[in-house]
C-alpha cells in the first residue's frame, strides 16, 4: 500500500504518475488549464519553478513565466545562478493585466500576508483572464487557522506545533503559516475570476 497509511489511501495527493510526475489533483489542474486555453500562446504565470508541475508547464507553454520565492536578499524578477526567477507573490514585479491565466497551487497558505498576495496575483491578471488557486481547506472551519507568524525582525513565531511538509522543509523561504484556510475566503473572491 505505496500510497496510504495503512487505514485510507490519499487518492487526490499521493496517488503520483509515474511518467509526468503530478498527483491527481494537479493532473486535473492541468486539465482544466488546457481546457481554459483558446490561444495557440496564452500569457502564464506559475508560482513555482523546480516542481514537476513547472516541467509540465515548461514543456506545454515554453513562454510561461514561473519563479520561486528565494528570499530576502533578492529582488524581485531577479535570477540566481541557477536560472531560478526570484518573486515575492506579495509584491510582483510584472506590469498590470499581464497574464491571461495565473496558476498558484499550495503557496497560499505559506504566506505571511496572503491577502495582499491575493491583490498582486489579480493586479497581473487580464481583465478577462482566470486564476487557478488551490489551498489546503477545512470543510469544517469557520476560520483560518494561524499556525505561526512572522515577527517585526522577520523571525518566525510559531502559534501552533508546526506542520512542514518533508518536500519543503528544504525550501529556504517556506514559511508554515495558514493551515488549512476557511472556505468562506472563496466568497471574497470577485467571481469573475473563479472557474
Amino acid at each position: 500500500m505505496r500510497y496510504s497509511d495503512g487505514r485510507r489511501v490519499n487518492w487526490r495527493e499521493r496517488i503520483v504518475c509515474p511518467s509526468c510526475r503530478l498527483n491527481n489533483r494537479l493532473r486535473l489542474s492541468v486539465q482544466i488549464l488546457e481546457r481554459l486555453v483558446e490561444d495557440t500562446r496564452p500569457s502564464i504565470y506559475l508560482t513555482e519553478q523546480v516542481t514537476p508541475l513547472a516541467s509540465y508547464i515548461a514543456t506545454r507553454f515554453p513562454s510561461a513565466t514561473m519563479s520561486e520565492y528565494l528570499g530576502t536578499e533578492f529582488s524581485a524578477g531577479e535570477v540566481d545562478a541557477r536560472g531560478i526567477r526570484h518573486e515575492n507573490v506579495t509584491s510582483l514585479s510584472f506590469e498590470d493585466e499581464t497574464f491571461d491565466f495565473i496558476l498558484s497551487f499550495d503557496v497560499l497558505e505559506h504566506v505571511p500576508n496572503y491577502r495582499a498576495a491575493l491583490a498582486e496575483l489579480f493586479r497581473v491578471l487580464k481583465p478577462s483572464g482566470r486564476i487557478l488557486i488551490s489551498v489546503p481547506f477545512g470543510l469544517l472551519t469557520d476560520r483560518n487557522i494561524v499556525r505561526a507568524r512572522v515577527n517585526a525582525d522577520g523571525r518566525i513565531e510559531y502559534l501552533l506545533p508546526p506542520r512542514i511538509p518533508r518536500q519543503s522543509r528544504r525550501s529556504s523561504g517556506w514559511h508554515p503559516l495558514l493551515l488549512p484556510f476557511w472556505l468562506g475566503i472563496l466568497g471574497r473572491i470577485a467571481p469573475r475570476w473563479l472557474y
